[in-house]
């Protein structure tokens, strides 16, 4: 079987992190399914999408990258790549969206095609990927599938009157499997009247996150993830701030960089928690399975997550999480891995990490560990994911 895949997201030479998920999965699909073949399309993503509010980033990485539509390929974990660059945009703008791409992931695909005759498409994040393995697979007559990680209805251009737009809901309509990361995003999907036929979560390399014996004495409080309003970094602040007069040994530490970095150290500054909180800035993709293992509790009180890989990994370290009933986690927490609770309530994640660090010694690093394996590690959503092909596929 091969398998032609179609990210909306892919990491690049100046987006390393974006859309790492996907490759992290592609990358197990490829090692864990006997018996298939795999080839990724890609048109330059990030790096070559025109964006109106960021224009000057736009032109360099038009230099940096020069799209040509020459198609380039390439080879890397047993992976086939085919790339054409293609400069595109917004939906919004005249030729925008998918018809700016379209000719490229065409022109990949028919190369893909004649060298390993592709069996079936696998587009992640219904937009652009889910309009552009349509219309690939109704032209070759073969069958695709779709993985949503989005909220698509946060996204205004991608509605249209409450509904999702022509595109995407042709896309959906016409797959032969649709796959969402939780529950949640299922039914927020149902919502808009897009059918979802499994729930498959994201994954977590097994082998790069796993529990460690800690080298630091002081017991912490790590949040690491992107530094915005919807992560709830402010609400963490708000409960250090009640958590530290409570006479702990402990420390607490923020990784990661964003676009509200510097309201939020000065939100820091301002209620005095400057000599409290540790401040990690950027962390390497390799780096992130070490600052997991070297805290004690993994705390993130975000206002809205369709998964949360980020819960998963540091349960891949045996590390018990706190997290908000904001959608993805409400999957993922259950009584033996940690602490569930509402959105935007700073007393009650202070009371959270209070019960945690008193009853740390409770939860067990082994259990958390088996409990990760069983539902998250590679071997295991592989195994999921392969059978929805078996079943596409009529095997």
């Amino acid at each position: 079987m091969h398998v032609l895949h179609v990210p909306s997201w892919y990491p690049t030479t100046n987006y390393p992190q974006s859309g790492i998920f996907i490759k992290e999965q592609i990358e197990a699909i490829a090692l864990f399914a006997p018996g298939t073949s795999h080839t990724v399309i890609s048109w330059g993503h990030e790096e070559t999408q025109f964006r109106i509010r960021d224009p000057i980033r736009f032109f360099i990485n038009l230099l940096n990258s020069r799209p040509t539509r020459k198609l380039n390929k390439s080879f890397d974990n047993g992976i086939t790549y085919y790339h054409t660059p293609s400069v595109w945009w917004s939906e919004r703008l005249p030729m925008g969206g998918v018809s700016s791409i379209q000719a490229s992931a065409r022109k990949c695909f028919l190369r893909a095609n004649a060298e390993h005759s592709v069996d079936i498409i696998h587009a992640h994040v219904g937009y652009p990927a889910g309009p552009i393995a349509r219309n690939l697979a109704r032209e070759a007559n073969i069958p695709y599938v779709i993985t949503e990680h989005m909220g698509l209805a946060r996204v205004p251009s991608y509605m249209k009157k409450g509904q999702p737009i022509p595109e995407i809901s042709e896309a959906y309509e016409n797959a032969s499997a649709i796959i969402s990361v939780s529950n949640f995003l299922k039914q927020e999907l149902s919502n808009l009247g897009l059918v979802v036929s499994h729930v498959i979560p994201n994954l977590v390399n097994e082998e790069r996150f796993f529990p460690i014996k800690k080298n630091n004495s002081n017991f912490v409080f790590l949040l690491m993830g992107t530094l915005s309003h919807g992560k709830g970094i402010d609400l963490f602040l708000k409960a250090i701030d009640k958590v530290k007069n409570e006479g702990l040994q402990c420390e607490f530490w923020i990784a990661g960089t964003g676009p509200d970095e510097f309201k939020f150290k000065s939100l820091s500054e301002n209620m005095g928690l400057a000599s409290s909180v540790r401040w990690l800035g950027n962390i390497s993709r390799d780096q992130v399975p070490q600052i997991f293992q070297m805290s004690d509790v993994f705390v993130l009180p975000s206002r809205y997550e369709t998964f949360g890989v980020v819960y998963a990994e540091a349960l891949a370290c045996g590390k018990p999480v706190i997290a908000t009933k904001c959608g993805g986690p409400d999957d993922i927490v259950t009584d033996g891995n940690g602490l569930l609770i509402d959105k935007n309530d700073p007393d009650q994640l202070a009371n959270a990490m209070l019960e945690l660090y008193h009853s740390y010694y409770s939860y067990s690093e082994s259990t958390i560990r088996d409990s990760f394996m069983d539902r998250y590690s590679r071997p295991t959503v592989v195994s999921a994911i392969s059978r929805v092909y078996q079943e596409v596929l009529g095997g």
